[in-house]
């Protein structure tokens, strides 16, 4: 049986850390790569979007700032024993 690809948690999680995508672009992407995630995913992978799905219920609800939740992000994916790639922060185009 051929294994599915999962979304790439960890290069949006990047992104996200990095500052090259914000809070409301990365939680647009995490809601509708969900169930794709929890298909296809490793146990690992499930477990972090869980865990930062967790963390924005936190943060949507005003019990933490987004700095907070930025930084208990981190702390989750230091957790999981996963490894964000590198990933190039994209500076807009000036005019």
């Amino acid at each position: 049986m051929a294994r599915h690809s999962s979304p790439d948690l960890l290069a949006h999680l990047g992104r996200l850390l990095n500052g090259s995508v914000g809070v409301a672009q990365f939680w647009r992407w995490l809601v509708e790569a969900d169930d794709a995630i929890e298909a296809h995913g490793s146990d690992a992978e499930v477990e972090l979007a869980r865990a930062v799905d967790l963390r924005f219920a936190e943060y949507t609800s005003g019990h933490i700032s987004m700095e907070r939740l930025l930084e208990l992000i981190r702390q989750e994916v230091a957790e999981s024993g996963l490894k964000l790639p590198q990933v190039e922060v994209v500076l807009p185009r000036s005019a």
